[in-house]
């Protein structure tokens, strides 16, 4: 949705309640992946993470999630 939306013409951009929904959804995406963290870090027993940012910090050093892909998470919004 959210790439679906990165085209969007500068009508629908004007329009103040697709701002708000295009922030939430994303908001929403960062919220599920951090919960997701969070239960694995959990499931597997590396220890209860520090912050957020932290539970996406083991899934890649643990493989569980390609490093790459952990780092950028993390400077998307996964901090804390």
């Amino acid at each position: 949705m959210l790439r679906s939306e990165s085209d969007a013409d500068d009508e629908r951009r004007a329009d103040p309640i697709w701002l708000r929904g295009v922030m939430y959804t994303a908001v929403t995406a960062i919220e599920a992946c951090v919960d997701v963290a969070q239960h694995i870090c959990a499931a597997q027993g590396w220890g209860p993470p520090t912050d957020n940012g932290d539970a996406i910090r083991l899934l890649g050093s643990h493989g569980a999630l390609a490093a790459t892909l952990a780092l950028s998470l993390r400077k998307a919004g996964c901090r804390k």
